[in-house]
This record gives C-alpha cells, structure tokens and sequence, in this order.
C-alpha cells in the first residue's frame, strides 16, 4: 500500500470514528446532551414530508407515495414540526411528527400546539406539556425584540372644556412620523356623560404590530351613573364638510435674464402632511347598565361585569360566570349556574364532566 493510500486510509477512518462518536451522544436519549436539548433534537422536517389530503368531507395524512400513513381519515389533521394532531367527531388524538407513535393522554377534549409543547384540556383539567409530554407549569418567557419605525395608528379622545362636547383625534404614521391625521366631532352620545374612554380606561391608545394584543381602538367605553357602556364607531361613515370652490390664481414671472414668462404653481400647504376634520356618529354596542367594563392587558379579553358575576364581549355578554380563572392561556376555570367546569376562549366552547 503506497504511502498517499495509508495517509487517506487513516483520514476515512478517523471520519467515520468522529462521525459515530457525535452520532452516539446525539441521537442517544439517555444522554444529558439529548436531555437539556430535547427540543431541538424531537424537531422534524417530517412535517414537510407528509401532506394532509381531502378526500371528499374528511381528511387524511399522506407520504410522497400517496400513502395513507395513519390508515384513517379524520374530520381534522393539523400538524406542526413536533406533533399531529387528529380529530374524529369529539376523539382527539396527538401523535408524534417525526415517528407516527400515537402520545397516550387519556380523555382528552382539546389540544393546542405551543411552541414544541402542548396545551391539552382533558377530563381532570388543563394541563401544559413540554416536548418530552412532561407537566410543567408554563412555557419560559421569550422577550421579542419591538421595532420603533412600523407603521402604527394613535387615537385620542379629548373634551373641550366649555362646550363639554368629545373629539376623536387619528394619527397614522410610518417609520415613526406622522403623515396622516383625522380630527373627528362626535355625535350620538347620551347626555351627562362622566367619562368616554378607550377600553385600557385611558384616553389615548396606540395599535401597531407591536402590540401584544388587539387593544380595540373602534370600542370606546362611555360612563354614566357609576356604570359603564359601550360604543362603536365606523371611519367609513365619516361626513365631511364640503370644500368651497376657490378660483385659482394665475401667478406669473418674468425672467429677469432671458425675459421669458414663466408659469409659477400654488404650493400645496400640506405636501406630506394631511388634516382632515369631520364628524362621526357613535353606535351603541353595550347598554350602560355594567358595574365595569374592562380588558385584560394580558390576554385581551374583554371583561364585563355586573352583578357579582362575569361575562365576555363578544361571546358570552350575559355575564353569567360567578367564577371565571385562568389556568392556561386557553382554559378557564368557570363556574356557571353553581356548575364547575371549563371554557376554552379560542372557541368559547363550555366543558362540564361531572
């Protein structure tokens, strides 16, 4: 064997040593590497791999044969790098993306994918999972980094001081300026009312991209008497007032060198700038008979109370929970009617099993 034949022998054989020693610390579950990095290694590209198919008013999962992999058509397949998740009539079942092994979690009425973890609601509560379906209490807090130049619309409610009548002020901007502004005279209202404010009890609110939920900006709540109402607003029915119609002026110059007569444009006032003023017309969307009105910064949730009992809006505005506590981001805790159970604020949909 010549001496370049030894030299490649020895590198091929060297290769192939590294190559099983990190194929044996990686794909090893038992290894402390796999454990404190479970998430990255039960991630799969198999998600991909697999199509979800109709196939008349069902669903199947399919290889790139066109193979039925689970062997079953379902009413709902929903898949992400980590999990598939079936449903069949009110049967849910969640198995595994990267290997088709069904995940045993008994009794369950709901699951939602978080992050590489699940969210699941079953007959004895709401529960999270990370990727390994080990109970932990949450899922570690990611701090997003907030761009300050997207575009982002402010709304102001002011009241003049003498005449007591409300404005509604719009500020639309990109890249952190102001280009368009909107000044609003509100009409509608009942009389003698204590507060107008926005749903975050101020006066003012921004919504852009940013925001970590929808803050609402057409819902403004109206106080009177102690108790809170609420009402909309829609900018497409906006009256604005008729321009006048003003004769242009022709303006001319002479030029002092080639004493040419040269045309000279008006200048807009507002090249970049536009201030518009109209009036809009309040809608009333909630009676002002709730002892508050209020949405939860967190979850955007918007809370009515009255009573001594809670209510939603949209959804459930009867206000009939007497208890209403939050277990996960999607499940509650309710109690309805001295009857325990749970609802699920993505479909709103009430559980009871006793």
């Amino acid at each position: 064997m010549s001496k370049i034949n030894k030299i490649l022998l020895f590198r091929l054989m060297l290769l192939l040593l590294i190559s099983f020693m990190f194929t044996g610390e990686v794909y090893s579950q038992n290894s402390l590497s796999y454990k404190a990095n479970q998430g990255n290694y039960q991630y799969s590209d198999a998600q991909y791999y697999y199509n979800i198919i109709k196939d008349g008013s069902k669903y199947k999962l399919t290889d790139p044969k066109n193979r039925n992999v689970l062997q079953k058509e379902y009413d709902t397949i929903i898949k992400n790098a980590h999990f598939i998740k079936t449903v069949i009539g009110d049967s849910i079942t969640i198995y595994r993306c990267s290997t088709l092994k069904k995940i045993k979690l008994h009794n369950t009425q709901q699951a939602y994918f978080v992050r590489d973890g699940l969210e699941v609601l079953t007959k004895k509560g709401a529960q999270y999972y990370d990727n390994s379906i080990s109970k932990i209490d949450n899922f570690p807090y990611i701090e997003l980094f907030k761009c300050g130049t997207v575009y982002s619309e402010t709304y102001r409610l002011k009241q003049d001081s003498k005449t007591k009548k409300y404005s509604l002020n719009i500020e639309k901007g990109d890249f952190g300026a102001t280009t368009r502004q909107l000044t609003l005279e509100l009409k509608g209202l009942p009389d003698n009312i204590e507060e107008l404010s926005f749903l975050n009890d101020k006066t003012y609110l921004t919504k852009s991209i940013n925001n970590d939920y929808n803050p609402h900006p057409l819902l403004i709540k109206a106080t009177k008497n102690g108790k809170d109402g609420m009402y909309t607003y829609n900018l497409e029915d906006v009256i604005y007032p008729k321009k006048q119609k003003t004769k242009k002026r022709e303006i001319y110059t002479i030029d002092t060198v080639t004493r040419d007569t040269i045309y000279v444009p008006e200048l807009l006032e507002y090249a970049y700038f536009f201030n518009k003023k109209g009036t809009i017309a309040f809608k009333e969307v909630l009676p002002i008979v709730y002892n508050q009105i209020q949405q939860n910064t967190n979850t955007g949730l918007i809370y009515l109370y009255k009573d001594n009992k809670i209510g939603l809006y949209p959804k459930h505005m009867s206000t009939s929970f007497s208890v209403f506590d939050e277990k996960t981001t999607s499940f509650y805790k309710i109690t309805k009617n001295e009857k325990k159970g749970w609802l699920d604020i993505k479909t709103f949909k009430e559980y009871y099993f006793d």
